[in-house]
């Protein structure tokens, strides 16, 4: 099965359905930009590197060619100028493409929705194949329990570059399961309370569930110990290196959920932009980030399955077909009585084949938890609304 069936395998819970899905723009190789708080829309780039296509097929014409092998080439040639950047491509049957007054329309709509929060607010969207769209897009959005999915991409290479199982056990101390942070897995070793009264282990799998599903802050830490050899300390800068590997800039891993608990200042530290929280899914999705594909499989099914935040994104798209994987975000309130930051990422795989991706960042917000959640639901309701033409 090629990696566009598997992932709408993945996305539709059923195995061997190969539906062709539209390409997702390099992702790898997104361009730089401008930061501020002005609105954004930036064309979507389609495959790059077609040059050695294209200079086998000039050296070709220097050689007489059978007409089978013309035709061959012709076909060749033709499918892969298809995707050219730049060129056009033919929506599939039933598909419509976004067009740039829609997509206008969409950017007036959601500069609406989010001016009258009092809070700011960041948008990223992607939509394979169409222009991206982006509002706010600065790099200081803290990050929160939205970066649990950039330490779950981490733990994959690290597990990746030396060929361990997701089944390898990881030793968890009495120390590890902190009583005063919210953790499901304290709360299943340690019942009605009681102490962890000795060392035991769970599989790495089971952790990453925690931390992506339940977003438990205390797996979320043993992990960075596992990272850093059992030096949380070095498992942030572990994962930091690798992020920036990607050649995401803005983003930067500083803070454990420890640290956050004690300084709320730290939340800060844990920081992204809208967009490269949108690339790091494309590239989840559509790249080669490991050598063993299934630790991407896997992280893309513990998405799909996320227990967290069912108010946020995936609010509109309860009565619908459509089908999300996402990782959500949520901080106290600083010194100012504002509220640190509410986030979601997450992407969302449509009935007809498509799929977008949609990142929300709200911080220091002076509106209820339930109204800045309320915002993140409008926003994801609006954009599905534009992509399927459907009202909901």
């Amino acid at each position: 099965m090629n990696r566009y069936g598997r992932i709408q395998a993945l996305a539709s819970g059923a195995p061997g359905i190969s539906q062709r899905l539209t390409r997702l723009p390099n992702f790898a190789t997104f361009a730089t930009h401008s930061r501020g708080t002005n609105t954004e829309i930036r064309p979507g780039s389609g495959p790059a590197d077609f040059t050695a296509t294209l200079k086998l097929a000039e050296a070709m014409k220097a050689f007489p060619k059978p007409l089978p092998v013309l035709l061959f080439i012709s076909f060749f040639l033709g499918c892969q100028l298809h995707a050219l950047p730049g060129t056009d491509r033919v929506p599939e049957r039933g598909t419509p493409k976004l067009s740039k007054i829609e997509t206008s329309k969409l950017q007036a709509e959601l500069s609406a929705c989010i001016g009258k929060a009092k809070a700011e607010t960041g948008i990223a969207f992607i939509l394979p194949g169409q222009d991206g769209l982006f509002l706010h897009d600065s790099a200081s959005y803290p990050m929160l329990s939205v970066y649990k999915f950039h330490q779950a991409l981490a733990v994959a290479h690290y597990l990746d570059s030396l060929e361990l199982p997701l089944s390898l056990l990881v030793p968890i101390h009495p120390q590890d399961l902190r009583p005063d942070t919210y953790s499901p897995l304290r709360d299943q070793l340690c019942p009605k309370g009681q102490a962890l009264k000795q060392d035991t282990s769970l599989p790495i799998k089971a952790l990453l569930l925690q931390s992506l599903q339940n977003s438990d802050n205390n797996a979320c830490d043993i992990l960075f110990g596992f990272l850093g050899n059992g030096d949380p300390q070095e498992g942030l800068r572990y994962a930091d290196r690798y992020i920036q590997s990607l050649g995401l800039s803005d983003t930067r891993i500083a803070a454990t959920e420890f640290q956050m608990h004690q300084d709320l200042q730290c939340c800060y530290q844990n920081r992204t932009s809208p967009s490269e929280a949108a690339r790091l899914i494309g590239m989840l999705l559509e790249g080669k980030l490991f050598q063993n594909r299934k630790y991407q499989d896997f992280i893309i099914e513990s998405m799909i399955e996320c227990q967290t935040g069912q108010d946020r994104l995936a609010q509109p798209l309860l009565s619908t077909q459509a089908r999300i994987g996402h990782k959500t975000g949520t901080g106290d309130r600083n010194s100012q009585g504002k509220i640190i930051g509410i986030n979601d990422i997450g992407f969302v795989f449509l009935p007809d084949g498509r799929y977008y991706i949609l990142a929300v960042f709200v911080k220091n917000s002076e509106e209820s938890p339930e109204e800045t959640t309320r915002l993140i639901a409008r926003i994801s309701g609006i954009v599905y609304r534009h992509v399927s033409g459907l009202e909901i």
